[in-house]
């Protein structure tokens, strides 16, 4: 059941990450919340189906939630490497302070040098998930 749920929430944190969002369409806020809701809940029944095939036991569960723990560490330390050791990167000409943050209003532009504050972010991440994937958890028998 675990190991459902983290495919099902690294599904819906890829899209609300990578997913397009492009203002040009109509009613492109409603297309973004369906594509976020319904293509989890899709993952989750197929899952669910698949499940019902497979019958694993809580053991076999701990351990896919444990590799794919494992395997977004090991994404997250990779893309993290790669960032720190790019020699371009893509930033803002102009940031404005509004009242709740920052806001980029200037032309992205490709500046040199690593993008050092993406990489401690994606290294904090991986050390996160491989906290997770090596984390002692109670039995639940």
């Amino acid at each position: 059941m675990n190991s459902r749920k983290y495919i099902v929430g690294v599904v819906f944190i890829f899209l609300l990450i990578l997913g397009p969002i492009d203002r040009s369409w109509t009613l492109w806020f409603l297309i973004r919340i369906a594509y976020l809701a319904l293509i989890p809940i899709l993952v989750w029944f197929l899952l669910k189906w698949v499940w019902s095939f497979l019958q694993p036991s809580a053991e076999t569960e701990e351990r896919i939630e444990r590799a794919l723990a494992s395997v977004t560490s090991g994404v997250l330390f990779t893309l993290s490497i790669i960032a720190a050791t790019s020699k371009t990167h893509v930033s803002n000409t102009l940031s404005l302070q509004t009242r709740d943050g920052f806001e980029d209003v200037g032309d992205y532009i490709i500046s040199q040098g690593a993008n050092w504050e993406g990489a401690v972010i994606l290294f904090i991440l991986g050390a996160f998930a491989f906290w997770y994937s090596i984390s002692k958890r109670e039995s639940k028998q």
